[in-house]
């Protein structure tokens, strides 16, 4: 299972993560003890990759997912652009989902 903690905000979830890294809008940790998710309940508009909550917690989950049915050695950019494939999820009225949306947070300004 993921234990999945809803701080109130992206500045919350940077200094409970672990090193206190300051570039963070959620994370994933596992250890003996299991997995945990870090997701803020708001996003942070002042940031400049501001996100939306919902999309830090599928990009977390998406780990989660990785780990836990496809357990093994994935490159960095290969992890991490599985997780922000996931994190595009979009859930339409029909009950289908829409995945591989463009990143916006990504784009150019």
């Amino acid at each position: 299972p993921l234990r999945v903690f809803l701080v109130s905000d992206v500045e919350h979830v940077r200094r409970l993560s672990p090193g206190g890294r300051k570039n963070l809008a959620g994370y994933y940790y596992v250890n003996d003890s299991g997995a945990i998710a870090v997701v803020p309940r708001s996003s942070d508009s002042n940031w400049q990759f501001a996100v939306a909550p919902k999309s830090v917690l599928f990009h977390e989950y998406a780990h989660h997912l990785m780990r836990q049915y496809f357990p093994t050695g994935y490159p960095p950019w290969y992890a991490e652009g599985f997780a922000e494939y996931v994190s595009s999820a979009a859930f339409r009225t029909d009950g289908s989902v829409d995945l591989g949306g463009p990143g916006m947070i990504r784009k150019p300004t």
